[in-house]
C-alpha cells in the first residue's frame, strides 16, 4: 500500500501572502479615494468659478446701469482707430428674430466685402427688440413682443470674421415718453398728457424723448452702456435731435438757459463718458447751420465735439449752406474736416439711393473707405 504523505503548511509563507493581498488592497484603495477626491475637488472648483463670473458679469451689468460713466471701455482696440474704416450694411429690423435671414445676411455681408454687420436694437418705434436688464425699457413698455439675444447675436457676427454695430433711435421714440415718467415735452399747463408733435413735413403726430430731461439721456445712456457689455463694437445713434417743428417757449421748461445746442453738447459728453464707442447719425443738410438745422439740432451738430460722425448722405437733399457748389460731396467732407480734428467719417447712405455707387466712388477719392448702408428701420 503507497506510503501518504503529509502535506507540511507553512505559516510563513501563508501569512507573507495573505500581507501581499493586504497591502495591495490598500494600494488600490488609496489610489481611488485619491481620485474620488480629486474629482470632487475639480467639479467643486468648476461650480464656485462658475458662480463667481455669474456674480462679477451681474455686477458688471449693474454698474453699468447705475453709473454708465464708471464703465471701461469694452470695444475692440483696433476699430478706434480713425485710420480703419467700417463698410456695413444694416440689418432688417423685422427680421432679425429669424435665425435662417441672420446667417444669409452675415454670409451676403461677407461675399460683398463688407467687415462690419448693423444690428437695429431700438426702432424709431421706441421698441426694444432684445433681451434687457435696463429697468426703465421695462417701466416705460418699451420692450417689444418679439425680442432677440443681443449678446448672442454680437459673438455671432464676431464668429464670423465681421463688426457687430448696434443700433439705436436716440430721442425720435413713439413708445417711450410720457409727461408722467418725466421724458417728454409738454405744452403750457398740460404736465399730465404726452404731447404729440407735428411733423411739419409727414402732418403726422409724432411722440419725442426730451432731450433737457435727465431720465431721457440716462435712458439712452444705459442702453448704449448694456450693449457696450454684450460685445458690440460701436452704438450707432441716429435721432439725436428735437422735432423739427418750431414749439413755442413753454415747451421744455427744464431749459433753464440751455440752448438745443448746449444740451445736445451735454448728451455728446455723457455718452463719451461712458467709454463705449458712439457714432452719432445727422442729416448732411444740417452742415454748416441753416433755419432747419437750428430747428433739428439747435445749430451746426457736426461741430459739437462728435468723434465718430455718421452725415446721411442724401443727394436729394443737400445741405443748403453749400447747394451752390458744383462738388457738393467734397464740399461736406472738406467742412466736416475743417471743423473738427482726428474725427472719424463714416457716412451713411440711403439703401434706397440709387447713387449709391456713384457716392461711394466720390467718398474713396476723398479717402473716405468707409460707409453704412442701411434700410429705414
Amino acid at each position: 500500500m503507497p506510503k501518504k504523505y503529509k502535506v507540511k503548511r507553512y505559516s510563513s509563507i501563508y501569512n507573507r501572502s495573505k500581507k501581499r493581498r493586504s497591502l495591495a488592497f490598500q494600494i488600490i484603495m488609496s489610489i481611488v479615494v485619491f481620485v474620488a477626491i480629486a474629482l470632487i475637488v475639480y467639479l467643486i472648483s468648476i461650480g464656485v468659478n462658475s458662480y463667481i463670473n455669474r456674480e462679477s458679469y451681474t455686477e458688471l451689468d449693474s454698474s453699468i446701469l447705475s453709473a454708465p460713466s464708471d464703465t471701461n471701455n469694452i470695444a475692440d482696440d483696433k476699430y478706434q482707430n480713425t485710420s480703419e474704416k467700417i463698410m456695413a450694411s444694416e440689418m432688417s429690423a423685422s427680421s432679425i428674430e429669424n435665425n435662417s435671414y441672420i446667417t444669409e445676411f452675415i454670409k451676403k455681408s461677407k461675399d460683398e466685402g463688407k467687415n462690419a454687420v448693423v444690428v437695429p436694437l431700438k426702432t424709431k418705434s421706441g421698441s426694444i427688440l432684445y433681451s434687457t436688464n435696463v429697468q426703465k425699457a421695462k417701466s416705460w413698455e418699451a420692450i417689444a413682443d418679439y425680442i432677440i439675444d443681443a449678446l448672442d447675436l454680437a459673438k455671432k457676427i464676431k464668429d464670423a470674421g465681421l463688426v457687430p454695430i448696434a443700433k439705436v433711435s436716440a430721442f425720435y421714440d413713439q413708445t417711450a415718453p410720457h409727461a408722467k415718467r418725466e421724458n417728454s415735452y409738454y405744452q403750457g399747463s398740460q404736465k399730465t398728457t404726452t404731447h404729440l408733435f407735428k411733423n411739419s413735413v409727414t402732418k403726422k403726430a409724432e411722440r419725442w424723448l426730451n432731450p433737457y430731461k435727465e431720465a431721457s439721456r440716462k435712458y439712452i445712456c444705459d442702453i448704449v452702456a448694456e450693449l457696450g457689455n454684450f460685445g458690440y463694437s460701436y452704438v450707432l445713434l441716429d435721432d439725436v435731435a428735437f422735432p423739427d417743428v418750431e414749439f413755442d417757449s413753454s415747451v421744455g421748461t427744464d431749459a433753464n438757459g440751455k440752448s438745443k445746442s448746449e444740451i445736445l453738447k451735454t448728451f455728446v459728453k455723457e455718452l463719451d463718458d461712458i467709454g463705449v464707442p458712439t457714432i452719432i447719425s445727422y442729416d448732411w443738410s444740417a452742415i454748416g447751420g441753416g433755419k432747419s438745422s437750428d430747428i433739428i439740432y439747435g445749430g451746426d451738430i457736426s461741430t459739437y465735439g462728435i468723434k465718430n460722425q455718421a452725415p446721411i448722405i442724401d443727394i436729394s437733399k443737400p445741405p443748403t449752406s453749400l447747394s451752390e457748389k458744383n462738388e457738393i460731396i467734397k464740399s461736406a467732407i472738406d467742412y466736416i474736416r475743417n471743423k473738427n480734428s482726428d474725427v472719424f467719417i463714416v457716412p451713411k447712405i440711403p439703401l434706397s439711393s440709387t447713387s449709391k455707387e456713384s457716392i461711394i466712388s466720390e467718398l474713396k477719392s476723398l479717402q473716405i473707405y468707409s460707409n453704412i448702408i442701411f434700410a429705414d428701420n
